[in-house]
């Protein structure tokens, strides 16, 4: 038994270290723990960890989107993107259409690619306020237009 409580208290120690924080849980990542707990700090979380993977595994809420598990890692992907593609997506972006304007809308989770590029074309100033924009500066702007959108918040599930 006390073997078992140390696997489990070890397990929780590596997932709250391992586990990047979110607005909707704690260290410990989502799943049932999560929702009982939310992101509660502290040492709390290993019981959350414990809830997550032991009572209910957090890999099936992970797959499901269940439990408060949600792919929010576009964001950070979306950065990685835009710097990688920025000059194709700024033309694409000022055109409204085009392939890397429709792998962004992919990344970010839209379900109307034409509506993302109709909105982000209109706030292009916006969005690209100077050349010297970072990709996160760029990425936040396309983030607000998304939010400031109430159909296209609809539309898009990482920043809808």
């Amino acid at each position: 038994m006390k073997r078992l409580l140390l696997s489990v208290f070890a397990l929780g120690l590596m997932l709250i270290a391992s586990s990047a924080m979110a607005a909707n849980y704690g260290s410990a990542g989502c799943g049932l723990g999560a929702l009982i707990f939310k992101d509660e700090p502290g040492k709390i979380q290993i019981l959350v960890a414990t809830i997550n993977n032991l009572i209910s595994p957090q890999t099936s809420a992970i797959t499901s989107g269940t439990s408060n598990c949600y792919e929010d890692g576009g964001r950070e992907e979306a950065s990685l993107f835009i710097a990688v593609n920025r000059e194709a997506l700024k033309n694409d972006i000022s055109r409204g259409n085009g392939e890397t304007l429709s792998s962004l809308s992919a990344l970010l989770g839209c379900s109307d690619t034409d509506q993302l590029g109709t909105t982000l074309r209109s706030n292009y100033q916006n969005i690209f306020p100077t050349s010297q924009a970072s990709p996160d500066e760029i990425n936040r702007a396309i983030g607000t237009t998304i939010r400031n959108d109430q159909e296209l918040a609809k539309s898009c599930r990482i920043y809808g």
